[in-house]
């Protein structure tokens, strides 16, 4: 490969495996190749190899000359067509982008704060270039994170692709330096060029109903009958099966209203209340809200990616590189053993350097999802 081929051609991609953070770093580098040309970089590792982040992206920003990285730890990460969890590992991407084509930032509960190695504030960049895109991750632990996603959205007008850092230590992202609480990331305008999908690992069991009254996140009823009794029929029409089964399995769905795709957010059910027929969820909920049952099912998940693929193979046919965040709750849990989530996108498209995260929580659009996975696709 000439040196100027990464301008135009696909993002590199190297991971490794070890304890010694000092050798898995050179056999990243040492597998990436000739990267001259090469101007941002993405960077996960799982959580064994956490504590020498900072180490690391050092290392990493004085021997390839690459000033903007983005990134993040995770319990499990996605290098090429490797699921790797449990064992320490580091996987890197780099690739070339119209130089002021994106800018890296972090955000916090007092605003925006620039990360850029030069350029511009994320101010300034804003108001010379329309963001199209942002690649993202976040802390769970933060008590602001749904505004901090909602607000990113808002102020950037970026659609965000991204997930929340997992991890049995500490929770750190990558964005040109090591944090933690806050959300951070790279924002992408038209001229970087980009395509995003989004898979559900659920189908639904109930018709679309509506909350009739709620107080936060306890739905008291639903279509004016007692919210347990509503659920409870519409499981036992649907399944079969113990209750430790059923609570294994069945979620309560947020239909987005004015989704073109019905499109919903999965939440968790957090407990009943028998005596007075209430359902306890992970997510407030408002008098009125659409609300359905759903089933996490490994068939009806697959048939669902291999849709979002198709789609984005029509709108983004020779991808360069992507960006995959997959819930903790999907891979081998979900799809079984041999890395059979990320193969199914690189049966789509073979060769893909692809790089992710297996998340606490996704990130799509302006909300925050489960059960899910996102994908980004650099064109």
């Amino acid at each position: 490969m000439h040196s100027s081929d990464i301008k135009t051609g696909p993002f590199r991609l190297a991971s490794a495996r070890g304890q010694d953070w000092k050798a898995v770093a050179k056999q990243c580098l040492d597998g990436l190749g000739e990267i001259e040309g090469a101007n941002i970089g993405f960077i996960y590792m799982t959580d064994a190899l956490v504590e020498d982040m900072e180490s690391i992206l050092t290392l990493l920003r004085g021997i390839t000359g690459i000033e903007d990285w983005v990134g993040s730890v995770g319990i499990g990460i996605i290098a090429g067509a490797d699921e790797i969890l449990a064992e320490p590992a580091m996987a890197l991407m780099v690739g070339h982008l119209p130089a002021s084509s994106f800018h890296v930032f972090r955000r916090d509960a007092r605003g925006f704060v620039d990360l850029s190695s030069s350029g511009p504030s994320v101010g300034g960049w804003l108001e010379s270039h329309d963001a199209m895109a942002a690649i993202v991750h976040a802390d769970p632990r933060d008590a602001e994170l749904p505004y901090l996603v909602t607000g990113t959205a808002a102020d950037t007008g970026a659609f965000l692709v991204g997930g929340l850092s997992s991890s049995r230590v500490a929770l750190k992202q990558v964005a040109n330096k090591v944090w933690e609480n806050g959300l951070s990331g790279v924002l992408l305008d038209q001229s970087a060029g980009v395509g995003t999908g989004l898979t559900q690992a659920c189908s639904p069991i109930s018709p679309v109903r509506h909350i009739t009254e709620c107080e936060d996140n306890i739905v008291m009823s639903v279509d004016n009958r007692p919210a347990l009794e509503v659920f409870k029929s519409d499981v036992a029409a649907a399944l079969s099966g113990s209750e430790e089964q059923i609570e294994a399995h069945v979620f309560a769905a947020l239909p987005v209203e004015g989704s073109d795709t019905a499109d919903y957010l999965v939440r968790n059910i957090l407990g009943v209340d028998e005596e007075r027929g209430w359902i306890a969820i992970s997510e407030e909920v408002e008098e009125g809200q659409p609300l359905q049952f759903v089933q996490r099912n490994t068939y009806a998940a697959m048939a669902d990616m291999e849709n979002m693929l198709r789609s984005l193979k029509k709108r983004v046919p020779n991808p360069r590189g992507a960006v995959y965040f997959s819930c903790l709750s999907r891979g081998v849990h979900m799809f079984g053993p041999d890395s059979a989530e990320v193969r199914a996108i690189l049966d789509s498209f073979p060769d893909l350097p692809i790089i992710g995260l297996f998340a606490n929580g996704e990130i799509n659009h302006d909300r925050l999802y489960s059960h899910t996975g996102v994908l980004l696709l650099f064109t």
